[in-house]
C-alpha cells in the first residue's frame, strides 16, 4: 500500500506526494500495508526481526511492542482456538438471506479480545475486515454475534458485516475467523458432511464441544429451540 507519513496527518499533508511511501509492513503475511495500525515512518526501516529482543529500527521499541510487528502471528492478540464458531443461522425465515444471516462466536480464552481487524467471511473470497472507530471488546467467555444487517438479530447484534464477508450457504458452505495470516477457527457444513440447514432454525454447537476442534463435527451440532424475537429459533448471544 502507499503509507502517509504519521508526523503529517493532516488534510494539506496528504495532498504532497512527498509525504506518502510504500509501506514497508507485512499485512497479515500477505501484500504490504499497516490497515488497522500506526503508519511507519517514511524515513524509518521495519523492525527486521520481532522475536530478537533487538531495536532493529532505532524507534527504541523491539519486537512486539513495536507496531512493526503488528502483523507477526507471535505478536498477534489472537491466538489459534481463541475464538469458536459455536452458532449460525445460515437460512433465515423472518427475514431475507441478504438481512437475516448471523453468527455467533465465543471468546474462549482467558483474555479480554479486541475484535477490529479479524477477517470474517464465507471462505470464498478475501473476507470482510472488522473495523471500527472504538475498540470492540469481548470479554473472555463472552459471545459476540456478526450479522447481516441489525434487523438480523433483535435481540442485539455486536457488528454487522459489509463488503467482502459473502453468505451463508445452505446446502454447502462455511465460516472462516482469522486475524492476519492466522487462522482462529473455520467451520465447513454440507449434507454430504451430516449437516442439515432447516429454514428459520441455527444450527447451535453443544455447550461441551466449544472448541476450534469440537466444532469440527456435525455429531456436535443441533438445531436451535429457544424463540427468538423475530420468529426464528436460536440462541445468538446466549448460551446454548
Amino acid at each position: 500500500s502507499i503509507s502517509l507519513d504519521p508526523t503529517l496527518y493532516d488534510k494539506e499533508s496528504n495532498d504532497i506526494a512527498q509525504s506518502w511511501c510504500d509501506s514497508p509492513l507485512n499485512f497479515g503475511g500477505l501484500e504490504p500495508g499497516s490497515a488497522g495500525v500506526q503508519n511507519p515512518s517514511c524515513d524509518a526501516l521495519p523492525e527486521s526481526d520481532c522475536s530478537d529482543g533487538e531495536d532493529n529500527d532505532g524507534d527504541e521499541l523491539t519486537d512486539c511492542d513495536d507496531p512493526d510487528c503488528a502483523w507477526e502471528p507471535s505478536c498477534s492478540p489472537f491466538q489459534e482456538g481463541a475464538l469458536v464458531i459455536t452458532e449460525f443461522m445460515a437460512n433465515p425465515a423472518a427475514l431475507a438471506d441478504a438481512e437475516g444471516e448471523w453468527f455467533e462466536v465465543l471468546n474462549a480464552s482467558d483474555e479480554s479480545l479486541d475484535l477490529r481487524g479479524l477477517l470474517i467471511g464465507d471462505g470464498s473470497g478475501d473476507g470482510h475486515e472488522v473495523t471500527g472507530d472504538a475498540p470492540l471488546l469481548l470479554e473472555a467467555g463472552q459471545r459476540a454475534v456478526f450479522a447481516a444487517s441489525t434487523d438480523a438479530v433483535p435481540e442485539g447484534v455486536t457488528y454487522v458485516w459489509g463488503a467482502g464477508f459473502g453468505s451463508l450457504k445452505n446446502k454447502e458452505g462455511a465460516i472462516v475467523v482469522a486475524y492476519g495470516s492466522l487462522s482462529l477457527d473455520r467451520v465447513d457444513w454440507s449434507e454430504e458432511l451430516g449437516f442439515e440447514v432447516a429454514s428459520g432454525v441455527s444450527l447451535s454447537l453443544s455447550n461441551d464441544k466449544e472448541t476450534a476442534e469440537g466444532n469440527d463435527l456435525a455429531s456436535s451440532w443441533c438445531p436451535g429451540e429457544a424463540l427468538m424475537e423475530n420468529g426464528d429459533l436460536g440462541t445468538p448471544g446466549g448460551v446454548n
